[in-house]
């Protein structure tokens, strides 16, 4: 059997023969309890060059390119709406010279489904 009882505000539950510490008034939540990892600090020309390093590993030609290896476990839809999706957005512009927002959905759901790039390639030339 369990005995109800108030502490700090709070409601308890506990066996009766159980020794429960006192709760304090604010007291910490567990994920301030956790803390979150200490992040160094990179200042704004640091990332800039960071950017820049990772950009021109990607290749440019095309069979190098398409056979450039993925780490897919980074991509999600947060990702891809906050990034992907308007580059994709900018390069279907970039070609065809307007938006077309089904193309740009087409081609985020091919990613996101991790198809082949020359799928994708033949996919959109049909």
């Amino acid at each position: 059997k369990t005995v109800s009882s108030f502490r700090g505000g709070q409601e308890v539950n506990r066996l009766p023969d159980q020794e429960q510490p006192p709760l304090r008034e604010n007291q910490p939540s567990a994920q301030e309890l956790r803390g979150s990892p200490e992040k160094p600090s990179i200042s704004a020309e640091d990332k800039r060059k960071s950017i820049k390093q990772l950009i021109d590993k990607i290749p440019t030609q095309k069979d190098e390119l398409f056979d450039y290896p993925l780490d897919w476990s980074v991509l999600d839809k947060d990702l891809m709406e906050r990034r992907v999706k308007s580059w994709i957005n900018k390069k279907i512009v970039e070609y065809i010279g307007e938006e077309e927002p089904s193309l740009c959905g087409f081609i985020c759901s091919k990613i996101l489904a991790k198809s082949a790039p020359q799928n994708i390639l033949q996919d959109v030339a049909i």
